[in-house]
């Protein structure tokens, strides 16, 4: 008896859902019945309005792709898209082993950088000694007027050499600095 009562109940309730969505296309369907006149502009208008909708979904799809092309444009960094004949294990070690040569090439800049800056003081101090020593050489007459001129253009020679030293590390300077920027993108 009461498993009579359950299958009467969802018959019921099954029946009366298929009937609401039934509604739902009729009332579609004579909506259309109205705007159409007779059953060829019917079959035209649907027909028009199916090309229409796949059209549409064509359109979209088509939006959908470029957005996200676009927003994978500009998402990473997109170091692998280039790698040539080198397959994906192949290109990541060449590209550490890339970084590892920036670093070790730093760190030798940066050396050669400080012995140049520290040869740059001791012969700015050298100078400065000799035209102190040239100035009292000549103050004790121990030195004729030609000699000090003589001497005075050594110290200007060599000043000029400092100048020269002073350019080529601030140059060096600069490159450290793009190898840094280079290493720090690499990271």
């Amino acid at each position: 008896m009461k498993k009579l009562l359950l299958i009467a109940l969802s018959f019921c309730i099954v029946s009366s859902v298929a009937f609401a969505q039934g509604q739902g296309k009729d009332h579609k369907q004579k909506e259309d019945k109205t705007q159409t006149h007779g059953k060829k502009s019917k079959e035209v208008d649907s027909v028009a309005k199916e090309v229409e909708k796949s059209k549409e979904k064509k359109n979209d799809d088509l939006n959908k792709k470029e957005e996200k092309s676009d927003s994978t444009k500009s998402k990473g960094n997109a170091y692998g898209k280039d790698k040539g004949d080198l397959s994906g294990k192949e290109f990541g070690q060449q590209r550490s082993a890339d970084a590892k040569s920036n670093k070790e090439q730093k760190a030798l800049a940066e050396q050669k950088v400080k012995k140049q800056e520290d040869q740059i003081k001791a012969n700015e101090e050298k100078i400065k000694v000799s035209k102190e020593k040239v100035k009292k050489q000549k103050e004790k007459g121990e030195i004729t007027a030609d000699e000090e001129k003589v001497k005075n253009e050594k110290i200007k020679q060599a000043e000029k050499n400092v100048e020269k030293q002073k350019s080529a590390v601030e140059k060096s300077k600069k490159e450290i600095e793009v190898l840094n920027e280079e290493i720090n993108k690499a990271e």
